[in-house]
């Protein structure tokens, strides 16, 4: 039980609902209040279908590449960290440097783009 609880506190901490739902409503800001109902249910099936997917495969793609999930563990905690101390330090990352001159690098705007085709 303990295990199962730490995995949805995992999931949630790292998918963010608050943050995908803010970021959802930018994306759909255009559309209608009726075409947001409708395309919410089917983002969140395809959320939960990279999730599941993700969930399924990706141990057997680390054994794959010969990477242990310890190793991976530990190398996700140090990106993690090292992304937390540049932002206490008021360091922008390369990544948000790009990131206005690069629209669409996110999955999200891929995703409902590919539902409204």
């Amino acid at each position: 039980m303990q295990e199962q609880i730490q995995a949805i506190v995992t999931v949630l901490s790292l998918v963010n609902p608050l943050v995908c739902g803010a970021m959802f409503a930018r994306v759909e800001v255009a559309r209608s209040a009726v075409e947001q109902r409708a395309d919410a249910p089917t983002v969140a099936l395809a959320i939960v279908i990279i999730l599941a997917a993700s969930a399924l495969v990706g141990t057997q793609l680390l054994h794959l590449f010969g990477v242990s999930l310890d190793a991976f563990m530990v190398a996700g905690g140090g990106v993690l960290a090292w992304m937390g101390f540049s932002m206490l330090s008021g360091q922008a990352s390369s990544a948000s440097l790009d990131a206005p001159s690069r629209p669409g690098t996110s999955l999200t705007p891929l995703i409902l783009w590919r539902i409204r085709a």
